[in-house]
């Protein structure tokens, strides 16, 4: 009789079994895109439900996210957890991604004033230097990573030239910077597109009173000046910063000095606009504030002011003028953690972001602005035994975009003397974007094994609807070592061109497969000091619908391409006064050139109709050194005394000027960086005293219409003081 009814029981389980499974299919069956949304929403209960069965009233804690729990109850103290591979604490281990901390003991050891030298420490990444400030490269990638403030994007949708790498951004109220190494559009969208860098800022615990900071350089350079006024009371705590810097570059000097008259439409004459005069020095502001309530609640806001003074110069000839870029950008956010049960949690939070982007050239200027309102909410669910989580949430971001960059053309044809009638003409618009998008992860642990996958569809007003997917395991038999195995895609915004005037458009895409392996015999507890460690990740990009930038062509056509790449760390302590690390990065790129097609002249027929004549050229796929490599060291002399240094090399590259006719090599760089800290001095002040480019190295980099030098050495002296 017991064999019977537990045989009712099975077949009754099955019948339901293949009941959802057919609800389910013929649901998919009858919905049509225009419903996409709501078969999305379907989907996620099903999987949340069918895949991890019933719940019971625990917290969730799988093997790595229990650690990570314990280790911030027992240290107090979150410095090492990572929250932007799913929106929750935990650590690189156990994060859905390949992550790394860096954290703010690093700024300091190494005198890291800016994100670029942060970055440029990091495996992958490779920063060049522009004259405008700094342009990324990431993974042979230009331009494909997403900053992050507080999880508030830095970037906007009018641009995508727009990083906060320099002084605009001050280090000093950086706590860390939270890394991912490959796609990330699940959580965040489109352009998470090669990696993800959260600026975390510190909080009122971290100063606990009053923090003044000075640095100054000589013989040109930078002279700043950081206030933070801090404090945590237990149920609730804030902090304010204050950040003023200016700096001063080497070259100063240029010759074209006027070329228009206010409010004309043709240029001066030649002789008049030859002179000789120098830039200002460059000015920024920055305020940043942030309060939490029970740690439930958090407000944080950013003030930013930059105003970054340049000289630009062509190729060959000997011309050259001044140039002003200027990013004011503002934020306010604010989140809510609310827990729903022991096993869910609401999470709700929103953000409205204004960024500007003003350039000039000589006399002539031009300026865009992109306001956005984001909102977002998102429900964490726990199931099995706290062995799983499904995570679902959805997203609004309205963009209003005013005076685009349509299309400008090429200052430098218009500067020879043989022009005596023409100006450049800028082309702008002015237009407004929306998207919608709901997404979905879930994550299951077992004892040796993670796996997770994800969905995300984004409805974009002027693009095709895009869906990005990611999948991963992790296998971790030992606290000595894991292994992760990852899957993921992700588009990139549209340029402003693209947008104008069209409904239907298919992004830029990337697909990444990565193999990545970590060795720690101390243990892989991220709170605890570690004698020798390593890491290795080889991985595989395919880009798709690839579209290159140039200051003379405007875009290129759409093209493809494979990089194959490999990232190698290793850290050692083999003494507890002395640390030494290295990494080194490795990429290789086939596939298409980068094609480009532009309107030359128009010739008109004795019968009025139009030929148009277009010139058309290919230059080298631009991805930046294919080696780059970094060592570095610290001794500690006593509790006091600290030296620090690090050296790097970046293998050569190549660049494109002038509708292809000069492909020009960027000749290997070495630089070697060393800094001194004297800790504790007079209680509560820290000096610091550093040199940038030890040996004088002025490197050769590629500029917007032709090459330039490098800064040469640079000294730098730092005071810290606490009251």
């Amino acid at each position: 009789m017991t064999m019977l009814i537990e045989h009712l029981k099975s077949i009754d389980r099955q019948h339901k079994k293949e009941n959802r499974r057919n609800m389910a299919i013929n649901l998919i069956k009858t919905t049509c895109v225009k419903h996409i949304f709501s078969l999305i929403i379907t989907i996620t209960i099903l999987a949340g439900y069918s895949l991890c069965g019933a719940a019971d009233n625990t917290v969730f804690s799988g093997r790595f996210l229990n650690k990570d729990k314990t280790a911030l109850l027992f240290v107090g103290e979150d410095v090492n957890m990572i929250t932007i591979a799913s929106k929750r604490a935990e650590s690189p281990a156990s994060a859905p991604a390949i992550a790394l901390v860096f954290p703010d003991k690093k700024f300091k050891k190494y005198d890291i004033q800016t994100l670029s030298e942060a970055l440029q420490m990091t495996d992958g990444f490779f920063i060049t230097r522009r004259e405008w400030g700094s342009q990324p490269f990431f993974r042979g990638v230009e331009e494909g990573v997403l900053f992050l403030y507080d999880s508030v994007p830095l970037t906007s949708d009018a641009t995508k030239s727009i990083h906060p790498l320099d002084e605009e951004l001050s280090a000093f109220f950086v706590k860390k910077l939270e890394i991912i190494k490959g796609p990330g559009s699940i959580i965040w969208g489109p352009d998470a597109f090669a990696g993800i860098v959260n600026i975390v800022p510190k909080r009122g615990r971290d100063i606990e009173g009053i923090k003044f900071h000075l640095i100054h350089s000589m013989p040109y350079g930078k002279r700043s000046l950081d206030i933070a006024v801090g404090k945590n009371f237990g149920l609730w705590e804030g902090l304010l910063g204050l950040s003023l810097s200016s700096t001063r570059d080497d070259k100063r000097r240029y010759n074209i000095v006027r070329f228009q008259e206010e409010g004309s439409d043709t240029p001066i004459p030649p002789a008049e606009r030859i002179g000789t005069e120098k830039i200002d020095d460059s000015n920024n502001l920055e305020f940043i504030l942030n309060l939490s309530w029970k740690d439930w609640l958090h407000i944080s806001g950013r003030w930013a002011e930059m105003e970054k003074n340049y000289v630009l110069n062509e190729l060959k000839d000997n011309i050259s003028w001044s140039g002003q870029r200027k990013t004011p950008f503002r934020f306010l956010k604010a989140e809510a953690d609310l827990p729903v049960s022991s096993l869910t949690t609401l999470k709700l939070n929103g953000y409205i972001n204004e960024l500007k982007l003003y350039q000039e050239e000589i006399d002539l200027s031009w300026e865009q602005t992109s306001r956005i309102y984001h909102g977002e909410a998102l429900l964490e669910r726990e199931f099995i035994n706290h062995s799983c989580l499904v995570t679902i949430g959805g997203s609004f971001r309205e963009n209003k975009i005013t005076g685009a960059v349509i299309s400008k053309s090429f200052i430098p044809d218009y500067l020879h003397p043989d022009n005596a009638l023409f100006v450049p003409q800028i082309d702008q618009k002015d237009f407004n974007t929306s998207l919608k998008s709901l997404f979905l992860q879930a994550r299951k642990h077992w004892q040796l094994f993670d796996i997770w996958a994800g969905l995300r569809v984004d409805d974009h007003s002027q693009y095709n609807i895009t869906w990005s997917h990611n999948a991963g395991a992790a296998y971790h038999p030992t606290n000595s070592w894991y292994m992760k195995l990852l899957y993921g895609s992700a588009f990139r915004t549209p340029y402003n061109q693209q947008l104008i005037g069209r409904s239907e458009l298919d992004p830029e895409s990337i697909k990444n497969v990565s193999l990545n392996m970590h060795w720690a015999p101390n243990g892989l507890s991220y709170l605890a000091t570690k004698d020798l460690e390593g890491d290795l990740t080889i991985y595989w990009n395919r880009l798709r619908h690839h579209v290159k930038e140039d200051p003379y062509a405007g875009l290129s056509n759409p093209g493809r391409g494979d990089i194959w790449g490999m990232e190698l760390e290793a850290k050692v302590k083999p003494k507890k006064f002395f640390t030494i690390w290295a990494n080194s990065s490795l990429n290789y790129y086939t596939g298409d050139k980068d094609s480009f097609k532009v309107l030359e002249y128009v010739f008109i027929r004795p019968d009025g109709s139009f030929i148009p004549y277009y010139s058309a050229w290919e230059s080298p796929f631009e991805k930046g050194p294919g080696l780059l490599s970094r060592i570095g060291a610290t001794i500690s002399f006593n509790d006091t005394w600290e030296l620090s240094g690090v050296a790097a090399y970046n293998s050569p590259w190549w660049v494109t000027y002038k509708k292809g006719e000069t492909v020009k090599k960027i000749d290997p760089t070495f630089n070697v960086d060393i800094t001194l800290r004297a800790r504790g001095l007079f209680t509560k002040t820290n000096l610091t005293f550093s040199i940038k480019n030890l040996f004088d190295e002025k490197e050769c980099l590629p500029g917007r219409y032709g090459d330039f030098k490098s800064s040469g050495i640079r000294l730098f002296a730092g005071i810290e003081m606490q009251y």
